[in-house]
């Protein structure tokens, strides 16, 4: 009996760890995204949706220049407590509105489903919150601003460091 792709499948399904979900989302995406709509779908999700408003947050933040009128450590108390809160309640209303626009499709997946669906697809960007505590220290005030103030060799070298990731 000749070996099948679905038995491949439920190989490698076998092998994913609840405990390294988080690990295994980079490299094994779509099966660790079955493994968690079936085994553990509420895991994380209400941690990744806050993390995932964060980082929105932080951009928004940066690419409006939110440090030209307040200081650094106030646009990150803003970007943290509101852009968790209101990246949240957004993620909520986006999986509801791919739940009810995909009805019209014939889809059956309902909100709770997309809303683990996203906060998993999160995980990547918020990867990129572990940069921001140095680009932060290094930057300083110039990392909200709009045009930054320190035109030094070094500040210049940094940003093209942090616009290359």
């Amino acid at each position: 009996m000749s070996k099948t792709a679905f038995e491949d499948f439920d190989k490698d399904y076998q092998k994913i760890n609840q405990k390294e979900l988080i690990y295994s989302i980079w490299n094994k995406p779509k099966l660790t995204l079955q493994y968690i709509l079936e085994r553990c779908p509420e895991k994380h999700v209400y941690v990744l949706l806050v993390l995932g408003g964060i980082v929105r947050a932080v951009s928004r933040a940066s690419d409006k220049g939110m440090g030209d009128n307040m200081s650094t450590p106030y646009v990150l108390l803003l970007t943290f407590f509101l852009g968790g809160l209101l990246g949240w309640v957004s993620y909520y209303i986006y999986a509801w509105a791919l739940s009810f626009t995909g009805g019209w499709l014939d889809g059956k997946a309902e909100s709770d489903k997309f809303r683990t669906i996203i906060a998993w697809a999160l995980v990547p960007s918020i990867a990129s919150l572990i940069l921001l505590i140095p680009e932060v220290i290094i930057l300083g005030d110039d990392l909200f601003r709009s045009v930054p103030l320190d035109n030094s060799t070094f500040n210049s070298i940094s940003w093209g460091g942090i616009w290359s990731y």
